[in-house]
């Protein structure tokens, strides 16, 4: 059986949102159980850095 995990991020307010994104590049940065995410961990703070810049 499959889990079905859903977070409805489209519900959550920009600060939220912005402070889950920035715990999961802090959770995965030198994680060795992900070491290669399928979206890298510079792409990830470079959306964080222009989605903080774009509030």
């Amino acid at each position: 059986m499959k889990a079905n995990i859903t977070l409805a991020l489209y519900k959550k307010i920009p600060a939220i949102l912005l402070a889950l994104l920035n715990n999961v590049i802090e959770k995965l940065t030198g994680n060795i159980k992900f070491p290669t995410p399928p979206v890298s961990l510079a792409a990830m703070q470079t959306l964080a850095d222009a989605y903080e810049q774009a509030r």
